[in-house]
């Protein structure tokens, strides 16, 4: 039976026989040693006995309990003996002792922020480190995240919640993927101090090692007790965002997975009586011509939109539970969000490809060959399969309105305009429009809209919708009616043709919704109302009324 003894190392308590106990006793004592002469020597050793309890931690497990002599010395081994490190007498190189150690202990790098070099918070630092690339990079990358998809900054404030900061040697070691024992542990508490010295005596300051160190610990102690006081205050409301926080990041995975898995509809259009909505794959079917791309860009944004606000989810209730973290939870959030802002931009310049070029077919009939001799024509719209009314005809015609079939697109969305001078023929000219990834394509597309008008008599009965075929997919597909007047020739525009007319330049300048119920005469000048009198006096009152309305206010 051994002899145990309780042993308290950097907070942590520790049960150790009497050997390994004697062992660690007279380790700690030779390395206090070593650094008798070292400005930050209580700090190294702080730092050092930090490294020993996450190795016994380690060592340990769940189901032991007792520190042995064998526990011990295989800690010692990584951390290195202090004999070792004394450079002055044994004549070991730096390099020598840095490589007999990193044969010793292999450790992977661990996401800290970086409190050395940062720009806010040290996070693009500390991720630089810990995937080894200039955090310039990062920069860029939460940068572009936050002008393209608005996202980067509210990522950046979660990981600067839930990524720790590198304030001991050993977590800033550990954060750049150096080996953590004594001899690189007390190096990096020196070379900070110089640093901190050096600085300050380039800023004016003829203060000594201590002096500096004392300027240092007072400089901590401010900021310690302005975070302290941040602290009581985050308190006070800290339980409150916390459960903010989890609901709202809850319910918007909730909300993203029920469309991931098709069990919502997430995308809806309306316009006046008309309504629809269908599920992101109906959606993609008609846009991403396979469904690899289709699939890499339904998980890209769901990750690119999703991770933050599970991170968001996960920082509240670091809030409501402050003891529970889970370890390297922000790594992984990090690198699945990457990998969707990747997917993403992969994924959108796939589909930007696709509308890279554009081709116009038009397709002309003189209304002479309609059988359309007389001077006076009619114009009004067909029947309408998105039931839009009449006086909301106008407005409606600015929402996306689209149907789907297995075989066919109908799109609801289409202008009628007269040509602002007139002309030496009478035409009607359908433009139709479309985007490819190659001009073939495009002209492809365009050429296989199909759309139909009628005339009887002296009336053109325009239909307010065009199709497509489905496998055409949707690609900008556009249509436009040109009507070319002769001189002298009159139009009226019934009151039906609010759904289709857009833009249709007159002399006296009259709102389009206006001029229908009216007839239109083509000059030399362009189109002039014959019978807009009442339109014309009401105006003019209007103008009256501003007028009084301003006298009386001057006086």
């Amino acid at each position: 039976m051994k002899k145990t003894i309780q042993v308290n190392l950097s907070g942590q308590v520790f049960t150790l026989d009497e050997d390994a106990y004697d062992r660690l006793s007279a380790y700690l004592n030779q390395i206090s040693r070593l650094y008798d002469r070292s400005a930050g020597k209580e700090e190294i050793l702080q730092d050092i006995e930090v490294r020993i309890a996450e190795l016994f931690i380690e060592k340990l497990g769940e189901l032991r309990q007792v520190v042995s002599l064998r526990d011990v010395d295989s800690v010692i081994e990584i951390m290195g003996r202090p004999e070792q490190f004394e450079g002055d007498f044994d004549g070991e190189s730096e390099a020598s002792r840095s490589s007999t150690y990193e044969e010793n202990e292999y450790r992977a790098r661990r996401l800290f922020r970086d409190p050395d070099d940062q720009v806010i918070g040290g996070v693009c630092s500390g991720i630089g480190y810990y995937f080894g690339i200039d955090p310039l990079w990062v920069r860029i990358a939460f940068v572009l995240a936050l002008v393209v998809f608005g996202t980067g900054v509210l990522f950046y404030i979660i990981l600067h919640i839930i990524v720790p900061e590198a304030k001991t040697a050993s977590e800033k070691l550990h954060m750049r993927g150096e080996p953590v024992n004594i001899g690189s542990i007390g190096k990096s508490i020196e070379e900070e101090l110089n640093a901190f010295g050096e600085r300050f005596s380039n800023s004016g300051g003829a203060f000594g090692r201590s002096s500096g160190k004392k300027l240092a610990r007072g400089i901590d102690r401010t900021f310690y007790f302005i975070a302290e006081l941040l602290r009581k205050l985050f308190n006070v409301i800290g339980k409150f965002l916390g459960a903010l926080f989890v609901i709202l990041g809850t319910f918007t995975v909730i909300a993203l997975l029920a469309a991931l898995f098709n069990v919502a509809d997430v995308i809806h259009f309306g316009a006046d009586r008309w309504s629809a909505s269908m599920d992101i794959y109906e959606w993609g079917e008609i846009v991403f011509d396979s469904s690899e791309w289709l699939i890499a860009s339904v998980a890209g944004l769901f990750l690119l939109v999703g991770i933050p606000f599970i991170a968001l989810a996960y920082s509240g209730l670091t809030l409501l539970f402050p003891g529970n973290r889970i370890p390297y939870l922000g790594t992984a959030l990090f690198g699945l969000w990457f990998l969707g802002l990747v997917l993403t931009i992969f994924s959108g310049f796939s589909i930007l490809k696709s509308f890279s070029k554009e081709e116009t077919v038009i397709e002309r009939y003189a209304l002479e060959e309609l059988g359309i001799r007389q001077d006076t024509l009619i114009i009004r719209s067909g029947s309408d399969p998105f039931n839009i009314s009449a006086s909301r005809g106008y407005s409606a015609n600015r929402d996306f309105m689209i149907k789907l079939s297995d075989d066919k697109v109908t799109r609801g969305n289409l202008e009628f305009t007269i040509m602002e001078m007139p002309s030496k023929r009478a035409v009607v000219e359908i433009c139709k429009r479309s985007e490819g990834a190659t001009f073939d394509q495009a002209q492809s597309k365009a050429e296989a809209i199909n759309y139909s008008f009628e005339n009887d008599s002296n009336t053109l009965i325009f239909n307010p919708f065009f199709t497509f075929p489905s496998r055409d997919l949707l690609r900008a597909q556009e249509l436009t009616i040109h009507l070319s007047m002769t001189e002298g020739m009159v139009v009226f525009l019934d009151e039906s043709s609010k759904r289709i007319i857009k833009d249709i330049p007159n002399v006296t300048n009259i709102y389009d919704p206006y001029m229908t119920g009216h007839y239109w005469k083509m000059e030399k000048e362009g189109l002039i109302c014959l019978d807009c009198e009442e339109i014309e006096k009401s105006d003019a009152q209007n103008e009256g009324i501003k007028e009084v309305s301003i006298q009386v206010n001057i006086d």
